[in-house]
């Protein structure tokens, strides 16, 4: 009975296995993460203090292309790559950046970009705040975003800002996920977990000042496209 059972649970756990890393090789991936943060920073020069917000928040995301109505002879410098998440988007061009297509339809083509922008918190021109990376074959397109957010106040944070100033705690909320790159789209419901933490620091003049700060991340799963 014991030698029965034991197989049995064996047969069971290989099935489990090799269902799963089926439907692994098959499934898309959408994650990121992203911390925003108050600080208190004082000036000598203006006499005064004040509160500046810091962000950064990392996106990465792998997509099947396998099966997907998508001809890649046909990307090229005017094809168009949208995606968004919670309360932020980019819209790109390939030829926008540095483009470097593949030789055949199963190399590797590459598309990376620099953003920079004016920053009005530093007035300081070309300020580097977000840093795309693609790369695709036949089989699949991978997506490398990194930002920054806050100070420089140019980039907008993911869903930490929503819960700027609420009570500390831990807390739970759903965002939704979307990319679409030579004509073909994918929706994600992305399940994320926010952690708010607060703190109170005093000024030169010893008066207080309530200080926030947010980590999110989220984990999400291909839906239908809304």
């Amino acid at each position: 009975m014991k030698k029965y059972t034991l197989s049995l649970l064996l047969l069971i756990s290989v099935a489990l296995l090799t269902s799963a890393t089926a439907f692994g090789a098959r499934a898309n991936s959408f994650k990121y993460n992203e911390s925003y943060k108050q600080k208190l920073l004082c000036s000598s020069y203006y006499g005064y203090c004040d509160i500046f917000h810091y962000g950064k928040f990392k996106i990465s995301v792998k997509l099947s292309l396998e099966g997907k109505d998508i001809d890649l002879s046909q990307i090229n410098r005017d094809t168009e790559f949208y995606m968004e998440v919670g309360n932020f988007y980019v819209d790109l061009f390939l030829g926008d950046g540095l483009y470097k297509p593949g030789k055949t339809s199963k190399a590797t083509s590459k598309a990376t970009f620099v953003l920079t922008d004016y920053d009005w918190v530093t007035d300081k021109d070309n300020v580097q705040y977000m840093w795309v990376k693609l790369s695709w074959n036949s089989k699949k397109l991978s997506v490398s975003i990194k930002g920054l957010t806050g100070t420089p106040d140019i980039g907008y944070p993911i869903i930490a800002s929503d819960y700027l100033y609420e009570d500390k705690g831990t807390y739970g909320d759903s965002i939704y996920g979307y990319v679409s790159f030579g004509g073909t789209d994918w929706g994600f419901d992305v399940p994320s977990t926010i952690k708010v933490k607060q703190s109170t620091k005093k000024d030169r003049d010893k008066y207080p000042w309530d200080l926030w700060s947010v980590s999110a991340k989220g984990k999400g799963y291909e839906v239908p496209v809304e």
